[in-house]
């Protein structure tokens, strides 16, 4: 099956009423056991690669053994990059086959992270792939970063 872009796979969840998985995985094993349950339940998956897999060096590789079953899967998946916070990793990203990109400028106070987010929209527009982004703070630890403040403004 052709990969599916995030956001026309949201758009069709949305409008038949019904939710759309996403695994971060950070290796193609992983990749294949949610595949695998993911045909067997005939639903459409997000395969997210995470900042871990890029900061020790294995981005590319994972990315590519991902596509190539995410090409061959028999429902439709989206190769998502998860939490980027640089253009350079982002256009590496779609260089690579990701239909799905999440912009976390969050870091930065809520103007240039929504200035930052509408430059990544227009790439990724142009070229099919789809954005979600985080615009404010969730407190909480995700990747070993732990965030308890408000906001910058």
């Amino acid at each position: 099956m052709v990969m599916q872009s995030l956001a026309p796979m949201l758009i069709a969840a949305r409008d038949n009423g019904y939710a759309v998985a996403q695994f971060n995985v950070d290796t193609v094993e992983i990749a294949q056991a949610v595949l695998a349950v993911a045909e067997n339940l005939r639903s459409p998956v997000i395969l997210a690669l995470g900042q871990g897999v890029d900061r020790v060096g294995r981005m590319d590789a994972v990315a590519a053994g991902v596509r190539q079953l995410a090409q061959a899967a028999a429902v439709p998946v989206c190769l998502h990059l998860d939490h980027s916070e640089s253009f350079p990793q982002i256009a590496r990203a779609i260089r690579l086959g990701f239909t799905g990109i999440m912009m976390d400028a969050s870091a930065h106070p809520l103007a240039q992270n929504i200035a930052e987010t509408r430059m990544v929209v227009a790439l990724c527009s142009q070229l099919g792939v789809g954005v979600e982004a985080e615009l404010g703070r969730i407190a909480g630890v995700e990747d070993n970063l732990s965030n308890s403040q408000a906001p910058p403004r």
